[in-house]
């Protein structure tokens, strides 16, 4: 189960409506993998494009996740 609510400036946000474990399996987290002047060039295009709905996650070692391109396939399936 899903609970949306607002989660202060950043917009809205999954919480967990029930209990999880310690090291349980929640969703799997897709993207493509960027090295940062990709990311950098990646970041500029969007904002230059009006795209307002993108999100980068930093993974070390100078790479970034773009989430913006590629979707978990569970979240297709929904």
């Amino acid at each position: 189960m899903r609970l949306q609510k607002r989660a202060g400036a950043k917009g809205h946000g999954l919480f967990a409506a029930e209990a999880i474990r310690a090291g349980q399996f929640i969703i799997e987290y897709v993207g493509e993998v960027l090295e940062e002047d990709e990311y950098l060039r990646r970041k500029d295009f969007y904002q230059e494009v009006g795209q307002r709905h993108y999100y980068f996650m930093n993974i070390g070692n100078g790479e970034v996740i773009d989430a913006c391109r590629k979707v978990s396939k569970r979240m297709r399936a929904e």
